[in-house]
């Protein structure tokens, strides 16, 4: 199991940390100016007074509206520091088809065809020169669905859970997310030799259906996760996405392994 990330808990311990270092600078400031701020509040709460009335004072009533305009303004700022402005919209995603085609209906390896479940991510074929390719493609439909779908899909559970109060279900979601991350970064290099072997050429090809019926299925689940957590029941669709990572996981060090015993052979 993968550390948690630091953001279930060092980012709130760092703000903690500065908060009361600022926290006596403002306090300065405005011992400083407690009568230029005084004024301010009573001229901003007058109006209010005046049209409303009750017994609340005018600079009581300033203190209260400048304290309701600062929390909007630093929530607005938070919003979009965290989240951007595009952060909710569907990330760009590289089509391809989900099914995994039984291991007899994978093409004569001889011929460099493209199984069915990597139409519009290979395009060069499987033939002993255009391998490699294939391998890079392949690698780059994971890197993009994975970091610009997946963990996007999981970074927003997680601070939806955060917000709510559920800490343990969101650094559960944080460890996925990071363990996610590891596997992306270990995606590189991709297979950079020539393979004459019909049968290593046609193992490559089967582990990448593999991978991209499992990265299919991970999308699909994170998906589910997203919804269920805003449902609040998003326990057992993360032990789900757990199980499906688990056999992308696999998946990956398959293809590892092939492109190491593809780069040794002379």
């Amino acid at each position: 199991m993968a550390d948690v990330p630091a953001k279930s808990g060092a980012s709130h311990a760092v703000a903690a940390f500065l908060s009361i270092l600022l926290g006596g600078l403002i306090s300065d400031v405005l011992g400083t100016y407690a009568s230029v701020f005084s004024d301010f509040s009573q001229s901003l709460g007058e109006p209010i007074v005046g049209v409303l009335g009750g017994s609340i004072s005018a600079t009581t009533t300033g203190h209260l509206l400048i304290a309701t305009g600062l929390a909007f303004a630093w929530g607005v700022a938070y919003h979009y520091a965290r989240h951007g402005s595009t952060r909710d919209e569907p990330a760009p995603r590289v089509e391809g088809p989900t099914a995994n085609p039984a291991a007899d209906d994978l093409p004569d390896p001889d011929g460099g065809d493209v199984p069915e479940a990597l139409a519009g991510i290979v395009t060069g074929g499987y033939a002993p020169e255009s391998v490699g390719a294939a391998d890079g493609e392949v690698q780059s439909y994971l890197e993009t669905t994975l970091g610009g779908d997946v963990r996007s899909r999981l970074a927003r559970t997680h601070d939806r859970l955060v917000d709510a109060e559920q800490r343990s279900l969101a650094e559960r979601v944080a460890s996925l997310e990071s363990d996610i991350e590891t596997l992306q970064r270990s995606l590189s290099p991709a297979l950079a030799a020539t393979v004459a072997d019909p049968d290593r050429r046609d193992a490559l090809r089967a582990s990448h259906v593999d991978l991209v019926e499992a990265t299919a299925a991970l999308r699909a689940s994170a998906d589910t996760l997203e919804s269920a957590a805003q449902d609040g029941r998003p326990d057992s669709a993360i032990a789900e996405c757990r199980g499906r990572y688990e056999a992308l996981r696999n998946a990956h060090q398959r293809r590892r392994r092939l492109i190491e015993q593809a780069s040794d052979t002379p």
